[in-house]
């Protein structure tokens, strides 16, 4: 296998690891020196150790099971959003988006669950946000994209493994809340930071600027403070795959298996591409911040925050097809295959050429589909309002009124496909192992101008998501003295949500194809991927291939509604709680109840049959039809729903001798279905696989009884030695089943058979193990160590969305006065990702990343650092049902981050 290596990204990866090396040889001067035990307090502990001790001992004075990362340890690594941040904590795992593995982190999950079950709050209040990719857009799930989010607008994040009566439902197995810098907590009545600084992308080869600046202003006598923050963040990404789009199984009925036994109910890989994806992503924002305290008993604040990533793609695919020429049953008989030791899989499969187009029925050798998404983007936004007033010595009041607005657009995504015939066709699977081997006896899928290339269509789509919320929460702390139970909170939260999906398919309107530069894929395109396949495949200039569709499309916005897959939902949630803390010598907790009441109402579009309202044509038999779409007549239907949770919580904290501290947790929480899920219209309709995915607006919140013990010893300043153990038991839990249904078909512009999943709802669990380690060694150094082990299974036994097994995090760090350094290396065992493209299951086999980062202060108010991301370039594999069957191979490359920090 050719190694990717170049020379810009090995000079880098040289010059970051010696310099480490170097670093870490120094001596440390007295900052860096043990301290005598009971010392603590009179040295000035700064920098990487100064954040990881403000993270332990909040994560020990926590009332609930916590994990914690601070500022300065964001600052420290590559962690360029608050996902990459929160990696690093035990039993917290993140991804990408469902269109696969990208560059950057943008979904976070906990304890074996998929993301959507954890529930993301910005200083204890919602926030929506869009995503960038179409796929996402259509899924419509809760999750938030933490693309948005970078890690400069943080001042803690903390994550919450056990649930407390005054947190905010909808974590099933924890919260992640992420507070943000207040005005009022800065030391300075004057601070002004600011970075300024490049990121070099080596598999596009590209650097861009990236900029980020905070100044805060607070008057001398602390009671009135503001702060302005921005950012600016450009980066070039590209993704070089293999993908395997369509496994299929041999029906036992068929003429195929029939004249073959051996094939009954086989499965072989349909569509094998060669798959292209760049752009360039630019994320830009920023948050204001007022704060006032005119006297000790009233405080006022009010935050706004806006991001925005433009992230504007090209994906192209080069497909040798092997779908429909064995796959219908009709098709070649004569033909070559060997099958996997299981007997399950053809690992072998050579084809005949079908000859050039006669009709429909001819299937091709070769299908190439681009895409080129214009001005997708995603954004999010929030607006909060809050008061702190001390009634009385023992009673304070807090309000909070807050207004949060995400938006996902692909505004126009162009389209072409095409199919090539009258070629043989061969693959040869390798598992994970690497990719395929795939090849054309006749076919050069470098060149365009072939006589056998034929436009099978093209089309797009226009997509625009809209995520909002209004609450409002009024919270109150009794404190009593002389007792035990020495505080009591009790207090009330409203919010009304909406989710909507507006969708627009446009119809081409001409046979003639774009015209050919002569662009072809990078020479060293998916150079680490391994398998001999196609890697010089023809594409179309972007900018051709949006001119040639701008002048032949029918674009208009209400004849090309996809009202099938549009819905909107709304969601009214009320909450009350009452919560008790208390302290009895060396035990201390709380015990609570939280009350919820949800009400949704998911308003979906129902397809009239053809035969009763043709489009386009009046529809006096249904009242309030619409009719005004090309692609059929639909009705609304709006499904009513609510219920009422009741969850309690007791979280116990036992303090032991020496340091040691003993956790007991047990509580009930809850999370409310996907809006996807939810919706009942049908959406991610694939006219080339003939499957699509539908929702069920009868759908009940999935619940969990949750238990959670844990021992810790912090054994020595910024140490910690921590085992703990969990188990859940889940209700409703959300899994897929399949019907076949029938649909309009945009392509062929006729009604077809497609395979539809839908949710349905089982019980499920979930056990596991977490073991944590962190130590100062002395002389600047320290180590951290953490594993989690998450079993999850449903009632069939099959393993939840998200888990993996095995998650692990390994660190080291070095810092004096002038020099830091950081290395992590983390990684996660396979785990299931959901349906992909409404087809197999889709599984990411394990994946390793390894990061580093340096730092040197030039002056005490100015710094230079080096930050490396992905720097073992790592391979992200998928596959369907089993390692047999492989799905992806991806490469992103590494990341290299070179900045200039000042602070005033």
């Amino acid at each position: 296998m050719q190694a990717h290596r170049k020379p810009m990204a090995v000079a880098i990866s040289t010059v970051l690891l010696t310099l480490a090396g170097q670093g870490m040889a120094q001596e440390a001067n007295g900052t860096g020196a043990p301290t005598a035990q009971g010392e603590m307090q009179v040295v000035a502990v700064t920098g990487i150790r100064a954040s990881m001790q403000k993270s332990l001992e909040t994560r020990k004075n926590a009332g609930a099971s916590i994990e914690v990362v601070s500022a300065e340890d964001i600052g420290k690594m590559p962690d360029k959003n608050i996902a990459d941040a929160v990696q690093r904590l035990p039993g917290v795992n993140i991804g990408a988006t469902s269109a696969g593995q990208f560059d950057e982190a943008e979904r976070v999950s906990l304890r074996g669950t998929a993301p959507s079950q954890t529930l993301t709050t910005l200083n204890g209040h919602s926030v929506s946000s869009g995503d960038w990719h179409v796929a996402d857009q259509t899924g419509s799930g809760r999750s938030v994209g933490f693309a948005l989010l970078p890690s400069e607008l943080v001042s803690q994040v903390i994550v919450y493994k056990s649930a407390q009566a005054d947190i905010v439902e909808g974590g099933l197995m924890g919260t992640v809340d992420i507070i943000s810098r207040r005005p009022l907590d800065f030391k300075k009545p004057l601070t002004v930071e600011a970075a300024v600084g490049a990121v070099y992308a080596d598999l596009p080869a590209k650097t861009k600027p990236q900029f980020s600046a905070l100044a805060n202003w607070k008057n001398e006598a602390g009671t009135l403070g503001v702060m302005a923050q921005g950012f600016m963040e450009k980066r070039a990404i590209r993704r070089d795959s293999q993908e395997h789009l369509d496994w299929r199984t041999i029906s036992p009925t068929s003429t195929l298996a029939k004249n073959h036994p051996d094939l009954a109910g086989v499965a072989y890989s349909g569509l094998i591409g060669s798959s292209l994806f760049d752009g360039v992503r630019e994320r830009k924002g920023g948050m204001l911040a007022l704060e006032a305290k005119p006297n000790r008993d009233l405080t006022l604040g009010a935050t706004a925050m806006y991001a925005s990533l433009n992230a504007t793609n090209y994906n192209r695919n080069h497909m040798a097809d092997f779908s429909d020429a064995i796959g219908n049953g009709n098709g070649v008989q004569d033909f070559q295959y060997s099958l996997s030791p299981s007997g399950k899989t053809i690992t072998h499969l050579a084809l005949p050429s079908q000859g050039p187009r006669v009709d429909d029925s001819t299937p091709p050798a070769e299908a190439v589909e681009s895409y080129v998404r214009d001005g997708a983007r995603s954004t999010s936004g929030f607006f909060d309002l809050n008061a702190k007033y001390r009634v009385t010595d023992d009673l304070d009041m807090k309000a909070q009124f807050g207004y949060t607005k995400g938006e996902g657009k692909t505004p126009k995504q162009n389209s072409l496909e095409v199919n090539v015939y009258n070629s043989a066709t061969a693959y040869t699977l390798y598992g994970t192992g690497h990719a395929a081997d795939v090849s054309y006896a006749s076919l050069d899928p470098s060149n365009y101008n072939n006589p056998n290339l034929v436009l099978n269509g093209a089309g797009g789509t226009s997509i625009s998501t809209i995520d909002k919320e209004t609450n409002g929460q009024l919270d109150f702390v009794w404190r009593i003295s002389a007792s035990a139970f020495n505080r009591v909170k009790f207090g009330a939260r409203y919010s009304s949500h909406t989710r909507e999906l507006h969708q627009v398919a446009p119809s081409l309107l001409t046979d003639t194809l774009p015209a050919w530069d002569g662009s072809i894929y990078p020479s060293d395109f998916a150079s680490n991927l391994g398998g001999d396949f196609p890697r010089n495949g023809w594409f179309i200039a972007p900018g051709t291939l949006q001119q040639w569709k701008d002048g032949n499309l029918d674009a208009d916005p209400v004849r090309r509604e996809l009202l099938r897959s549009e819905f909107k939902l709304t969601e009214k949630n009320a909450a009350a709680y009452a919560m008790t803390e208390f302290e009895q010598d060396k035990l201390s907790g709380n015990v609570g109840l939280r009350a919820v009441r949800t009400k949704e109402e998911p308003r979906v579009n129902v397809p009239v049959p053809s035969k009763v309202c043709p489009a386009l044509q009046p529809c006096p038999s249904v009242p309030g039809a619409i009719t005004t779409s090309a692609y059929g007549t639909y009705y609304q239907s709006t499904i009513p729903h609510s219920y009422t949770n009741l969850l309690p919580s007791l979280n116990l904290r036992y303090d032991l001798e020496r340091g040691m501290q003993a956790r007991l947790a047990l509580n009930r929480t809850m999370e409310r279905p996907d809006y996807g899920d939810l919706a009942g219209a049908i959406s991610n309709v694939d006219n080339l696989t003939h499957r699509a995915s539908g929702g069920n607006p009868n759908l009940k919140p999935t619940t969990s009884d949750n238990i959670d013990l844990s021992l810790s010893w912090y054994f020595a300043p910024r140490a910690l030695l921590s085992a703990g153990v969990f188990y859940s038991k889940l209700h409703d839990y959300v899994t897929f089943g399949e019907t076949q249904v029938r649909l309009f078909n945009t392509t062929t512009n006729q009604d077809d058979t497609y395979t539809v999943t839908s949710p349905a709802a089982t019980s499920a669990r979930v056990k596991g193990l977490e073991l944590v380690y962190e130590q100062p060694i002395g002389a600047g150094f320290g180590f951290n160590a953490n594993y989690t082990y998450a079993d999850s299974k449903d009632a069939s036994g099959a393993r939840m969305r998200g888990q993996s097994k095995h998650t692990y995090n390994m660190g080291a760090y070095y810092e004096n006065d002038r020099f830091s350094a950081r290395i992590a290396y983390n990684g996660r065992s396979d785990y299931i990702i959901g349906m992909n493209q409404a087809g197999p299951t889709l599984q990411n086999a394990p994946f390793k990343t390894l990061s580093a980062s340096i730092q040197y202060k030039l002056t005490e108010n100015l710094s230079v650092s080096l930050d490396g991301l992905n720097l073992n370039n790592p391979i992200s594999k998928a596959y369907a049902f089993n390692e047999e069957q492989p799905k992806a191979f991806r490469e992103n490359g590494r990341q290299y981050y070179l900045n200039l920090r000042m602070k005033y």
